[in-house]
């Protein structure tokens, strides 16, 4: 039978709908209500029952095979419009609405229904949690109480799938347009990037080769545009750096630590660079890309931003059952207490100089905490001005370390 709907109707149907559960797999939080609805009110079926168009669709089923029953014979349809906290059928077979009604004469043999509606966020009635029996009942008022209160909890239930959905759905959207940001920043870095070589070829050029015919003005300008070119350079090169963290998030194999450790120790030691490492495992399962990264980038951080005459790095990686914890300890020029969460974030620098006379592009600590995020983990930083900073990266197993 198809039931004329007036815009009421209408309405709490689209409503019923936004929800995506109809024709949904069980689900065990909702089978738990129903199995603990009957024992309480001693019932042979209990039932999570959503009113569709034409038919009572159930959610939860216990104690019939049926997952919908057409609408026509709904006794659920009629208690969403009862305006009852629960609506109630003492005996069925002599209720002149009832006593005709297929499931009332044939199974499953209705003699006793209590429903409580079921509220929906935009207030409409959506279904009911019901119990029901073949025998006459009568609920005592901790029954009613108790059956009213669960049907709350699958309220609950039914609100936090329509919260959880609106989420996913911000999720989605965030995730689009971050990955169509990060798209525009390497398209655009990439273009930037073969114009400004040129600009930066041809300074050169006229500075080695026409030195002698330029005005002291026209040479400082012509340095003042090579060095913005430079700072410019490092900032593109950052910038696409940053835009392809999720490419270089390549395939988690054996790595082996002591090795990668070496080779920066390798790479960055010198006379008045000393690095010490140290590790409690050999092997740890990650991407081997990502862990050379984060090494590199906080190791050249801690020279970069060093006055000391002899830089001194402590590198230390220490794992327990569930994770893994880097750390990097240098006697740098330290950071405020105030910064400690900025200087993660993108674009922001401290407006300090490092050792070299260059401002920081505002996006090496961001690259590694994308990096770190990638993987579930957390990068933070500790520090004593003038006296240097530790940051500690914190990642959870990926698998068991050897």
């Amino acid at each position: 039978m198809h039931y004329k709907l007036n815009e009421a109707e209408k309405k709490r149907i689209k409503e019923l709908e936004s929800y995506s559960i109809l024709d949904t797999l069980p689900e065990a939080d909702y089978d738990a209500i129903t199995k603990i609805a009957a024992q309480i009110c001693d019932t042979e079926i209990s039932l999570v029952s959503l009113v569709d168009a034409d038919r009572q669709w159930f959610k939860s089923h216990l104690g019939i095979d049926a997952t919908e029953t057409p609408r026509e014979y709904s006794f659920c349809s009629r208690a969403i419009v009862s305006q009852k906290d629960i609506y109630i059928i003492d005996n069925a077979k002599e209720h002149p609405t009832y006593k005709d009604n297929p499931l009332v004469t044939g199974p499953p043999h209705i003699m006793f229904y209590a429903g409580v509606p079921l509220e929906g966020n935009d207030g409409y009635k959506l279904g009911s949690l019901c119990v029901i029996d073949s025998e006459k009942k009568q609920l005592s008022e901790a029954q009613i109480e108790a059956l009213i209160a669960l049907g709350k909890q699958v309220e609950n239930l039914l609100k936090l799938r329509k919260n959880q959905m609106v989420l996913d759905e911000i999720i989605r959207e965030l995730e689009l347009k971050n990955e169509s940001l990060e798209q525009f920043a390497y398209v655009a870095a990439h273009d930037i990037k073969s114009p400004l070589n040129n600009i930066r070829a041809l300074v050169d050029l006229i500075l080695k080769k026409d030195v002698d015919d330029l005005s002291e003005g026209v040479l400082t300008k012509l340095r003042m545009i090579q060095n913005t070119s430079d700072k410019l350079k490092r900032l593109v090169d950052a910038l696409l750096e940053y835009s392809q963290v999720d490419a270089k998030m390549n395939e988690v194999k054996e790595v082996n630590v002591q090795e990668v450790m070496d080779t920066i120790v390798d790479l960055h030691s010198s006379d008045s660079v000393n690095i010490k490492v140290s590790t409690d495992r050999e092997i740890v399962y990650f991407s081997e890309l990502s862990f050379y990264q984060i090494l590199h980038n906080l190791v050249v951080n801690a020279i970069k931003y060093n006055d000391k005459d002899h830089v001194k790095i402590e590198i230390n990686l220490s794992s327990n059952e569930e994770e893994c914890t880097l750390t990097v300890k240098d006697n740098g020029v330290g950071i405020a207490p105030e910064n400690y969460k900025k200087v993660f974030e993108t674009f922001t620098t401290l407006k300090t100089k490092d050792k070299y006379g260059n401002y920081g592009s505002g996006l090496g600590l961001s690259i590694l905490k994308k990096i770190v995020e990638q993987y579930r983990g957390e990068i933070s930083v500790t520090s004593t001005l003038g006296e240097g900073s530790c940051f500690t990266v914190v990642i959870p197993k990926i698998k068991d370390i050897k």
